[in-house]
């Protein structure tokens, strides 16, 4: 009792210290974490500023203040500081403040007020009751930890003992030595599995001191944000897979046909990893009992389906690149994407816009207003009844986990709506425009939008807009030929159908109903003041006398990854190589066309049709490559 005595009498009155005075306090306040004396907490109290902070006696203040500090941080952004924390992002699952809502969340949906949603989690389960969850799983994954480090170490030396031959003694000296570096590399899985349960029970010793001051001393919202801090550890714990994959690994010998083989090549023995899944897939049931006591050791994540997409995607774009204006469609290949209309009693039904994703996978715009998302193989993955009567689409992102954005526009509409797909799709948000919107592309930075101005007479113009907020960062309404240096408004846009960007050779592709104009209008950096400028027309399309090929009433425009331009009329489908010196012919069809897409990953074209319950994909091949 003396000591503790001994230990109080070291602390000392904040503020009259800072005077030079020693005074022995009798409070504490939490909020500016500082000790006093009943002069200074009688005047902290008549403060305007500290009459609401919470004082503790003598009997209940602490000698370390440590745990105060850390739960007054509860509140504060960890990017931020100085900023209270007041949202949740159920996206991202973490609490932001508002200079991150404005910075990353902006995008995302499921933004919320804190003590709303939080809340509504403090009432499934309490502090007690996730402290005790977070311990509990703590004790089990320890004890399964050491477990299993005490079984690899039998295991191991069951192996040890099974290759430990006399006549070979010589050879196995160097087989130990392998084993032995191997067996190290691999109790690495171990220690960090120890190091990370070690981390994972400090906090939770911490958290569950700090629960029983924050419980008492509290605000509403740091008993929330010590919840949300719970459900987190407890969700890493029980999200940490190393455990589990102890008893998934093998240790084994790369076996020669015959003995004499094995004696000959011992001296290029090695030891390797396999996940217990592939090992059993190419062994007969009769191997088995030659590995029983196989040395189980920790396994990596299993490939998913995602992994190997992209293992095809990068493969595909590190790959030798074909020369694209080199292909020919195989019109003996084609197959069928069946497509069923939204409305009841109907069949038939129209593709509105028809893109397909870097991976294989095909982004449908129904006329109906139906979304829709087909896999490689074609089955339908998921799909979004829309509200208005849909114009065009566009993609504007996709990351390498598979999730992507799409942009949407409407007939007779100004806005353009965002829609992300994860698991399934969902409306992000909306931009206002200023005029009506008549077609959509995404280029580097900027979304690229078509449209039309009212005046005395229709007009059109080209924008690059933010694509967060709206705002036209560049605005085109005059155009000009290359050699047309005087007459700035002899090039008419009568009948616009289709807009595309090009990043590879930053072009913009437009077809009207008379022709097919490229734009030489670069992407740039965002503008606050919207920078207006003629667009400088590079390439049109101009009919010659001795061919049959037509480019007017042009429905569709689109282009591949080395800048080729492939441009759909009602009944043909052409290719404009680089440098736009030739036309050439690639496909003609009976039904009226509304779509086209260029899918690189499986070496195939996709035709959307009007008036049809299905889509045509034409694969193609190269000539002499």
């Amino acid at each position: 009792m003396a000591d503790v005595i001994q230990e109080t009498t070291t602390l000392k009155c904040g503020p009259c210290l800072f005077d030079g005075n020693t005074v022995e306090p009798k409070h504490f306040c939490i909020n500016c974490l500082e000790y006093l004396c009943p002069g200074c907490a009688r005047e902290h109290r008549r403060n305007k500023l500290s009459r609401e902070h919470t004082l503790l006696d003598d009997s209940e203040f602490p000698q370390d203040v440590t745990l105060f500090e850390e739960m007054k941080k509860l509140l504060y952004c960890p990017k931020h500081p100085h900023v209270e924390v007041d949202q949740h992002c159920a996206s991202h699952d973490v609490l932001i403040c508002t200079n991150c809502l404005q910075n990353d969340h902006m995008l995302w949906e499921g933004i919320t007020n804190l003590a709303f949603s939080l809340g509504e989690i403090s009432k499934s389960k309490n502090q007690d009751e996730l402290i005790n969850d977070l311990m509990t799983t703590c004790t089990a994954k320890q004890t399964e930890f050491f477990t299993n480090f005490k079984e690899a170490q039998i295991n191991l030396s069951a192996v040890e003992f099974e290759i430990i031959i006399q006549t070979l003694k010589d050879a196995v000296q160097k087989l130990e030595i392998k084993l032995n570096e191997q067996f190290k590399k691999v109790t690495q899985h171990f220690k960090y599995s120890e190091e990370t349960l070690s981390k994972i029970v400090k906090k939770a010793s911490f958290y569950e001191t700090m629960k029983t001051i924050t419980s008492k001393h509290g605000t509403a919202r740091q008993n929330i944000a010590l919840n949300f801090k719970l459900a987190l550890l407890l969700k890493e714990l029980e999200s940490n897979d190393s455990m589990e994959s102890v008893s998934s690994k093998q240790i084994q010998f790369l076996k020669s046909n015959n003995f004499q083989d094995l004696i000959s090549e011992l001296d290029q023995f090695d030891v390797i990893l396999r996940s217990k899944d592939e090992w059993a897939s190419d062994m007969c049931s009769d191997e088995d009992s030659l590995y029983e006591d196989a040395l189980e050791l920790p396994e990596t994540n299993k490939r998913d389906e995602a992994t190997q997409v992209e293992q095809f995607r990068i493969a595909h774009e590190l790959g030798p690149k074909k020369p694209l204006h080199m292909l020919y469609v195989k019109h003996d290949d084609i197959r069928l994407l069946k497509i069923e209309s939204q409305k009841p009693g109907e069949v038939l039904c129209s593709i509105v816009a028809l893109h397909v994703l870097s991976d294989g996978r095909k982004v449908l715009l129904q006329q109906g207003n139906n979304l829709k998302l087909h896999s490689r193989t074609s089955p339908l993955i998921s799909q979004l009844q829309l509200k208005h009567n849909v114009k065009d689409m566009c993609i504007i992102d996709q990351n390498r986990n598979g999730l992507f954005t799409v942009a949407v526009c409407f007939e007779q509409s100004r806005t353009i709506t965002f829609i992300g797909h994860d698991v399934k799709f969902q409306e992000r948000h909306t931009i206002h425009c200023s005029n009506n919107v008549v077609c959509i592309s995404m280029y580097v930075h900027h979304l690229v939008a078509l449209f039309e101005t009212k005046g005395l007479k229709s007009s059109f113009e080209i924008q690059l807009l933010d694509k967060s907020t709206g705002h036209a960062c560049y605005a085109f309404d005059e155009f000009k030929g290359m050699n047309d240096r005087h007459n700035l408004h002899g090039m008419v846009i009568t009948k616009p159908t289709r807009i595309y960007a090009c990043k590879t050779n930053m072009k913009i592709t437009l077809a009207d109903a008379n022709t097919v104009y490229i734009f030489k209008i670069e992407d740039g950096d965002c503008k606050h003041q919207t920078l207006c400028a003629v667009g400088q027309c590079v390439w049109k399309y101009i009919k010659a006398q001795a061919t049959s090929y037509d480019l007017s009433n042009v429905r569709d425009v689109k282009c591949d990854s080395q800048g080729n331009v492939y441009a759909l009329t009602n009944s043909h489908l052409y290719q404009l190589p680089q440098p736009y010196s030739n036309l050439r012919h690639l496909i003609s069809y009976g039904r009226s066309a509304a779509a086209v897409a260029i899918d690189e990953y499986s070496q195939s074209i996709v035709l959307g049709h009007q008036n049809a319950d299905r889509a045509q994909v034409y694969s193609y091949s190269f000539v002499n490559f």
